[in-house]
């Protein structure tokens, strides 16, 4: 008779699963709002070297 060997990645799967979904949607939203905080960041930036490109330095 042969034995079932519970295997690492059913283990895994069950417990992610077993999260549930309002777990998965809240972690999707945060994800999706980190990139648009990067993308907002990365926007000013470059407005800001746009503003500060044409004019003159001091020197």
């Amino acid at each position: 008779m042969m034995h079932w060997i519970p295997y690492p990645g059913v283990w895994v799967t069950w417990v992610l699963v077993s999260l549930g979904a309002p777990f998965w949607l809240e972690l999707i939203r945060k994800l999706l709002g980190f990139r648009n905080l990067i993308g907002s960041k990365e926007e000013q930036a470059r407005a800001n070297r746009a503003a500060t490109a044409g004019k003159p330095t001091g020197s």
